[in-house]
């Protein structure tokens, strides 16, 4: 990966000391980083700084800040830091406009190489949460939606989607479709893309 001076990154969370680690990695990158700790005004100094990338806390408290960034800086990205894929404040960004979220304890060249991505606008989606973004697509209320997209979405796409909707792992799948568990990650994060480019089906 190239190292990328002129990407401008805002990192906003309560620990000092996991902004002060997150800032060595990423200014080592060749990142121009701010930081943004408790109590200070994100959406002010975002909109001063005009980031390309800002790295957060996915707290449930962030989803309106998550909004009001996105709908005032369409072209920053978003990365949620989570320690719990499995919280709902983290479908909840992802749906308010955040580009992916990440483990808080990923490790510095991916951290590095997500932000480069997202920098990039190469779709992508950690494979922890694809899952639970699929099975929120799929429920009844979203069934009409997804009629509506359902010529968008490829016969193995469509497959894949309801095996996972039906409660299936990717093992599975995998095992169905006779490939590997890294081409259904693949699948789940193009049937994501897609349906997250119709923004009704949020609604």
């Amino acid at each position: 990966m190239p190292v990328m001076s002129n990407i401008r990154l805002i990192i906003a969370d309560d620990s000092r000391l996991f902004r002060e680690g997150l800032r060595q990695i990423c200014e080592q990158a060749g990142y121009e980083v701010a930081e943004i700790g408790t109590g200070q005004n994100l959406m002010e100094s975002a909109c001063r700084i005009k980031p390309d990338v800002i790295l957060m806390d996915a707290v449930q408290n962030n989803v309106r800040i998550i909004s009001d960034l996105a709908g005032n800086l369409p072209k920053t990205k978003i990365i949620l830091l989570t320690s719990s894929f499995q919280d709902e404040a983290v479908f909840e960004a992802i749906k308010a406009g955040a580009y992916g979220c990440l483990p808080r304890n990923i490790c510095a060249r991916e951290l590095t190489e997500r932000i480069y991505a997202a920098y990039s606008e190469e779709p992508w989606i950690f494979p922890d949460i694809a899952d639970k973004m699929i099975k929120e697509f799929s429920r009844s209320s979203l069934r009409v939606d997804l009629t509506k997209n359902a010529e968008r979405l490829t016969h193995e796409e469509m497959e894949v989607l309801g095996m996972i909707a039906d409660g299936l792992g990717k093992k599975t799948a995998a095992d169905r479709i006779r490939k590997s568990e890294e081409a259904v990650t693949e699948i789940l994060n193009g049937v994501i893309r897609k349906l997250r480019a119709n923004l009704d089906i949020f609604e």
